[in-house]
């Protein structure tokens, strides 16, 4: 049987190659998740970004009209 020792676990204590691929399966979850989340929130931004282009863009012509309007 192979054994590991964990650093945050108490000293002396060790643990199984299972339960080493346990925290490695769950980290690597975890892992995922944030570059999911961090797509999305990079997504997220690139529309935010392309809506005020737009509303800049529309005040401009807003402005332009009330401007050569009057």
């Amino acid at each position: 049987m192979i054994m590991f020792a964990i650093s945050d676990h108490k000293s002396g204590d060790l643990l199984k190659l299972e339960e080493v691929q346990s925290y490695l399966s769950q980290f690597v979850s975890s892992m995922d998740s944030l570059q999911e989340l961090y797509r999305n929130v990079l997504s997220v931004k690139t529309s935010i970004e392309a809506q005020k282009r737009q509303i800049e863009l529309e005040q401009r012509v807003l402005d332009s009209l009330m401007k050569y309007g009057s």
